[in-house]
């Protein structure tokens, strides 16, 4: 029974991890392969959907993304954060194009044109 079930919950988890995996990219606008804390939250917000997390468990995720305390956080920690284990897709950073769409185009998601993703707040 939970044997049968393995195979459709891996499925899932990969399916969730692209739809994260998308938002990060839209995201990491640099295409360094890492976000902000203020990029994660904003993330994990718009994630949570209409009825929302409240503040305190997104502050708990994204200190727990933050494993370094760099401010710079990596997919792999993000989905770990999320899911207490490591991914099981590899994050590819967006290519140059869908960087620059997300940076000056609407294209559907008001969030990604916000470059919440500057050097100023946690990074190098």
């Amino acid at each position: 029974d939970f044997v049968q079930l393995m195979p459709k919950l891996k499925a899932f988890r990969k399916v969730l991890e692209r739809d994260a995996m998308r938002s990060f990219q839209a995201k990491d606008v640099h295409r360094r392969g890492w976000i902000n804390r203020k990029a994660v939250t904003e993330l994990l917000v718009a994630m949570s959907g209409p009825d929302g997390s409240d503040e305190e468990h997104i502050n708990r995720l994204v200190r727990a993304a933050d494993r370094e305390r760099t401010g710079m956080i990596t997919f792999d920690f993000f989905i770990r954060a999320l899911f207490g284990s490591p991914p099981i897709l590899a994050y590819e950073p967006p290519s140059r194009g869908d960087a620059l769409k997300n940076r000056f185009c609407l294209c559907g998601n008001a969030a990604a044109v916000n470059d919440s993703d500057s050097d100023q707040e946690g990074g190098p």
